[in-house]
């Protein structure tokens, strides 16, 4: 486990853990919290890929020993390391319930980021999964080139999914680098989910 970098709050359900907790036990103690039919949408900003890959690979374990599929929206870079380790971990019928999309493509398919687009490609990856009464839980790596406009539209997509993730009663991780989310941005994506994780 990496050590933790400073202390932080978790706001879940009005309460809050210890502000000593290191990241990892955090996410396994909000997501093990989770029952088969919560809806929650889960924001995390984390500040580094080492610490910020442990937590998406426990995610990935606790969901996947618990009979969920997954659905990962991420970089190649990440889902080439994740999937290294996941096949020292899973069977390959538990490995078939990993399903990867390149976050680039998801997010900017018309080279830039359009929240009604992105919205329409997250109904259209989850409706599956719906119709087939599948369990499944959503994690998706924003992240984007230098646009000072970006904001407003990321604002947008999250309210949208935040809708999406009640209506449809899902479990969704939204997943931000530290370094690229200003505080403006921070206040936007706490005001459009219920849970929101720092490290």
């Amino acid at each position: 486990m990496n050590p933790c970098n400073g202390q932080s709050t978790v706001p879940f359900k009005r309460k809050q853990l210890k502000g000593n907790e290191c990241m990892d036990t955090k996410i396994i103690k909000v997501i093990k919290g989770l029952n088969k039919g919560d809806c929650k949408h889960i924001c995390y900003i984390y500040n580094n890929r080492g610490g910020y890959l442990e937590n998406l690979f426990s995610f990935i374990l606790t969901r996947i020993n618990d009979g969920d599929h997954v659905l990962l929206v991420e970089n190649d870079r990440n889902i080439l390391t994740i999937n290294k380790r996941l096949q020292n971990e899973l069977s390959r019928n538990q490995l078939d319930k990993v399903h990867y999309i390149n976050n680039f493509n998801f997010y900017f398919s018309n080279e830039t980021f359009h929240p009604q687009t992105v919205s329409s490609h997250f109904l259209h990856y989850i409706q599956p999964f719906i119709e087939n009464n599948v369990s499944f839980r959503t994690w998706g790596h924003i992240e984007w080139r230098d646009d000072k406009d970006i904001e407003r539209d990321i604002e947008k997509y999250e309210r949208e999914v935040d809708q999406i993730t009640k209506d449809k009663c899902i479990i969704s991780v939204c997943a931000y680098p530290a370094a690229q989310t200003s505080d403006s941005l921070r206040k936007r994506l706490e005001n459009c989910h219920e849970v929101v994780l720092k490290d």
